[in-house]
């Protein structure tokens, strides 16, 4: 015998109400796991950039931007500070490209040792004669 009611008919009010709770938990329960896994990434990522920002202070005066034929103070993306490290040398000054007509001059470990002042962020260098 065939049934001819529709599927709503067929579930009585309790079957209903536990029907939406799973529906409900199905939907709510991923959201909510997002929500936390974005709020440890978000706070992991703010103490990621108080470490780069520590890294970045303390390595001011050792090295230096110097800009070519220019007059700009360019715009410094602070992540620079780990290519800067990986490139410095126990003794010898490391000239590295950032772009075009700019270069970072890394002092040596020696060097900083023995240095008492330090290195201006910015170097303006005039290659043209007047």
């Amino acid at each position: 015998m065939l049934n001819n009611k529709k599927p709503s008919e067929n579930m009585n009010p309790k079957n209903m109400k536990y029907a939406i709770i799973l529906f409900a938990l199905i939907i709510i329960q991923p959201i909510k796991a997002q929500t936390s896994s974005k709020k440890i990434q978000n706070e992991k990522s703010e103490e990621e950039k108080e470490l780069l920002k520590n890294r970045w202070e303390k390595a001011l005066g050792t090295f230096q931007f110097q800009i070519i034929n220019s007059r700009i103070n360019p715009q410094i993306d602070i992540n620079i500070i780990d290519e800067i490290e990986k490139n410095r040398d126990e003794n010898k000054i490391i000239y590295i490209n950032y772009k075009e007509n700019i270069k970072i001059m890394i002092l040596s470990k020696s060097t900083i040792a023995h240095r008492h002042e330090k290195l201006e962020l910015f170097k303006h260098i005039s290659t043209k004669s007047n």
